[in-house]
């Protein structure tokens, strides 16, 4: 399945729709593959994301990068039983109980992440998974 939808997000790079449509639809694939409830790409003002289906979209739209508390500049795993009380709240705040956040670095400098969230289960991913992210 990994490789399929690998296949499927680099055919979408090559696509003309707008940004927002090619990154919705690269969210949905790496959902379906992750298993998660949600993911999102969130921009310093702007998040693009993708519910699961049947899932209700997550409360974080218009939060500052500053307030962003589970967003680092490395790869950063939350969880609500294993993360600090900041981020704990934060995490609570947003809905959810774990999300996996890699930040994405443009001109080296920070200027969004991509994560996975869920709000169901603590996410917990093997090696493989770790690398699709």
């Amino acid at each position: 399945m990994k490789d399929e939808v690998m296949t499927n997000i680099v055919s979408l790079l090559e696509s003309d729709e707008t940004f927002a449509e090619i990154v919705e639809k690269i969210l949905r694939e790496a959902e379906r593959y992750l298993c998660t409830s949600h993911a999102a790409v969130l921009q310093v003002n702007t998040v693009i994301s993708y519910a699961g289906e049947g899932e209700l979209p997550l409360k974080i739209n218009n939060i500052p990068k500053s307030k962003f508390l589970i967003g680092s500049d490395e790869l950063k795993c939350c969880t609500t039983g294993r993360c600090s009380e900041e981020e704990k709240y934060a995490l609570e705040a947003f809905g959810v109980r774990s999300s996996i956040v890699v930040p994405i670095f443009i001109n080296d400098s920070c200027a969004m992440y991509f994560a996975v969230f869920d709000v169901r289960n603590e996410l917990c991913f093997d090696k493989v998974r770790m690398q699709f992210i």
